[in-house]
This record gives C-alpha cells, sequence and structure tokens, in this order.
C-alpha cells in the first residue's frame, strides 16, 4: 500500500537494475508501491572518462561502472515514461558535465553524489539548465560546502551523507541536521546561514530506523537504497540496498516518526482532556 509520510522519498536503486532494462522496470515498480517520491538510478555515457574524474581507472571500481553504469542513453526516455506511469519522478545522477544535457529533459531535478559535491564544472552545467540540485555531503566538513552559500534554497538542497556502505549508526552524527551553518564573512551572498534539508541514507539495510531518526533531526528529503530481489549479489551497491520488504517498513517507521513529532505548537491535545481535571492549580 503506498504510504502518506509527507518526508520527500527518493528511493535510490542505484545500479542496482544491473544494467538490465526489465530489472530497472521492475525497481521503479517497487518503489512507487511503497509510494516514495522518487526514483532515481545512476548513469554514465562513458565509464573511462568518470573513473578517470574519479582516480579510479587502476581500481575494481572502473569495471563497476563500465558493466552497471553505463547503459544506453536511450533508456532514459522509457525509464522516465515508467515512472509517471507509476506516479513516481524519475530521477538519475550523473557524473560527466556532458552527461547532465542528456538526462535533463527527463528529470524534474538534478542529483550530485558526495564524489562530485565539489566538482563545480560538473555543478555549472547543471545550474545553466535551471533546475534544482540535491547534493550528497559524505566525506566533507563544513568548510568544504562554501559553494552552497552562492545558492538560494529553491537552487540548491544539500543532504547529509556518510559514505560508508553500509555505514553504522555511530557515524551517522544526525545532529547536523539540527544545525544552521553561517556564511562566510567574505563576499556577497544569497544566504546568511545554511541548513542540510535532508539525509542521504547508507545504513545497513536492516537497520530500517534510520530514516525516522532523520526526520525526527529534521530530515524533509531522504535518500534510501533498494534492491529487487534478483539483482546480482555481486552488485557494489547490494550490501547497503534494502530489500522490498526492508523499504517498505522503512517508510512505515517514518510515518511513524512524522506522527509523533506532530507540530512545534505546545497545547493541549484531545487525548488529555480527561486528565486535566485533575490539574492543581487551575
Amino acid at each position: 500500500m503506498p504510504n502518506n509520510i509527507k518526508t520527500t522519498l527518493i528511493a535510490e536503486a542505484g545500479s542496482c537494475g544491473d544494467a538490465s532494462l526489465s530489472k530497472m522496470e521492475h525497481l521503479i515498480t517497487v518503489a512507487a508501491s511503497v509510494g516514495a517520491s522518487a526514483v532515481k538510478f545512476q548513469w554514465t555515457s562513458s565509464a573511462r572518462k568518470m573513473a578517470k574524474r574519479r582516480h579510479a581507472t587502476k581500481t575494481p571500481f572502473a569495471a563497476h561502472y563500465k558493466n552497471l553504469l553505463q547503459w544506453p542513453a536511450e533508456w532514459h526516455e522509457q525509464l522516465a515514461l515508467i515512472a509517471k506511469q507509476r506516479g513516481v519522478d524519475y530521477l538519475c545522477t550523473v557524473y560527466l558535465p556532458e552527461d547532465v544535457e542528456v538526462i535533463a529533459p527527463h528529470v524534474s531535478m538534478f542529483k550530485i553524489s558526495s564524489f562530485e559535491c565539489q566538482d563545480a564544472e560538473l555543478r555549472d552545467a547543471m545550474s545553466a539548465c535551471m533546475k534544482p540540485m540535491i547534493v550528497s555531503t559524505g566525506m566533507t566538513s563544513i568548510n568544504d560546502l562554501d559553494f552552497a552559500f552562492s545558492y538560494t534554497a529553491d537552487e540548491l538542497k544539500l543532504l547529509h551523507c556518510v559514505s560508508a556502505y553500509p555505514a553504522s549508526y555511530g557515524s551517522l552524527n544526525l545532529k547536523v541536521l539540527r544545525r544552521s551553518f553561517l556564511a562566510p564573512s567574505k563576499g556577497d551572498n544569497k544566504r546568511e546561514a545554511l541548513a542540510f534539508s535532508g539525509f542521504s541514507d547508507h545504513t545497513a539495510p536492516n537497520y530500517v530506523t534510520s530514516g525516522a531518526l532523520a526526520v525526527c533531526a529534521g530530515a524533509e528529503i531522504l535518500e534510501a537504497h533498494f534492491r529487487v530481489p534478483d539483482t546480482d549479489p555481486k552488485n557494489p551497491d547490494y550490501a547497503h540496498a534494502m530489500t522490498p520488504d526492508q523499504l517498505q517498513s522503512y517508510v512505515l517507521n517514518v510515518e511513524v516518526a512524522e506522527l509523533a513529532m506532530g507540530t512545534s505548537d505546545k497545547q493541549q491535545v484531545d487525548e488529555e482532556a480527561e486528565m486535566a481535571q485533575f490539574r492543581v492549580g487551575v
């Protein structure tokens, strides 16, 4: 059953489609079935260029990029149509500036991974398309994110992230979501303060309460990895991706967190009416 959560949930399929169009369609169906706001894939037009930019040409990741992320560009249109039919937004992370214009017609916003969050060339290509950007910030300190102060909150939103796969609960530091960071004193900035809008979640798949905890800390956007039952266990995203049942539990926990958080107004609630008659000094 679709959920009723208010939090924007990006169901991160990543590379768990194994570069198979049928598996990717299945992932879209799963994302829609749990009521996700969007489903997101990852794609590159050139695994060689991507590996070079990431200094990964002589690592096992280069083969991963080629075998799982370098699928036909023509699929974007078909996947976006399937997502629209299922009632979810289609999103896709790209890693090369020249790939931005390929996905731009098919996405409502851009998503930048933690590895590229300081890539000015990629950000500039996305900014030129006049669509919002969501940026994950794993492996950074606040001093690495000065660029964000030059955008408005409508143009760019930051996601707190821990780039460990999977990430332990002890590493999450979700209090970051409760903080505002002041802009540097130099320059004419559009923002006086910067706050994180959400959480890109890489916790172990059986830790289905991490999204709910992030919501309690202030997250309005969640990005969570998931897979389908026939995703190849050798896929690098497999270990930190939830099964459909785990994703459904994740969503239900978020719904409970939202319910429990309520509003910021302090007032007597209906359930207190019976006890209210025994108050002293009223």
